[in-house]
C-alpha cells in the first residue's frame, strides 16, 4: 500500500499462505479483500495492517482472479477453476452461483451500478445475470472465440472487454430480457 499517492510503497501481505495476490477490492466501509493463488480470500478491516483468512474452500489449483463489490456491499469472487462465488455478509461465508453455467475456466466477474453481473468464461463468452446469479444469459454472439480477460463499464453504462487479441465496446448500454449484446472491436493503434 501507499500512504503518499504512490511515492513509497509498503508490503501488507506478509501473512498470506500464497504471496501471489491476483485480486484486490475495497468495499464502501473501507474493508479490503485480497484473492490469491491456492484459492484463498483474505479480509482486512484496518487498511491492510492485519488480515484474516475468509475462505479456503476452493481447489488447491484455483486462483482467485477477480473480486468485485456491489452497491449493496455484496462481494463476488472469480475462482479460475471453481466458479463465481457470492458473499452477502462481508466475506464470512460464500455461495457458488455458477452451477447453471457451462463448466469452464472462469476469468472476470464484474458488476455494474444496477447490480447486474457479468462473467467471462474461457473461450465461451460473457454471461449476464440480473438476479445475482440465479439465471444467466450468454450475451456474446458476435465476439470471436477467445479468452475474455477483463470487463469494465464506463459512466454511461457501455461495456468494455479486453481479450488476448483485442478490445471491444458494446454497441448499447441496456441488457433487457433475452436480447443479445453486440460488440464493436476497438482500434488499438
Amino acid at each position: 500500500r501507499s500512504r503518499n499517492n504512490g511515492i513509497e510503497w509498503e508490503r501488507i501481505s506478509t501473512t498470506f499462505l500464497s504471496q501471489d495476490v491476483d485480486a484486490i477490492a475495497i468495499d464502501s466501509s473501507g474493508n479490503l479483500y485480497a484473492g490469491t493463488e491456492g484459492g484463498f480470500i483474505y479480509k482486512s478491516t484496518n487498511q491492510g495492517d492485519s488480515w484474516t483468512l475468509e475462505i479456503t474452500g476452493f481447489s488447491a489449483s484455483s486462483i482467485v482472479r477477480f473480486i468485485t463489490v456491489a452497491n449493496d456491499s455484496s462481494i463476488f469472487a472469480s475462482a479460475r477453476y471453481d466458479g463465481i462465488f457470492h458473499s452477502s455478509n462481508g466475506g464470512h461465508s460464500w455461495v457458488k452461483i455458477t452451477d447453471n453455467l457451462p463448466a469452464n475456466v472462469y476469468f472476470d466477474v464484474a458488476i455494474n451500478n444496477k447490480n447486474e453481473l457479468f462473467v467471462s468464461l474461457y473461450e465461451a463468452g460473457i454471461y449476464y445475470s440480473n438476479d445475482l446469479g440465479n439465471s444467466w444469459i450468454n450475451i456474446t454472439d458476435n465476439l470471436p472465440k477467445t479468452r475474455i480477460q477483463n470487463i469494465i463499464f464506463d459512466k454511461e453504462g457501455y461495456i468494455y472487454i479486453g481479450t488476448e487479441e483485442s478490445a471491444f465496446k458494446s454497441k448499447d448500454t441496456v441488457v433487457t430480457g433475452f436480447s443479445v449484446k453486440e460488440f464493436d472491436e476497438l482500434p488499438l493503434s
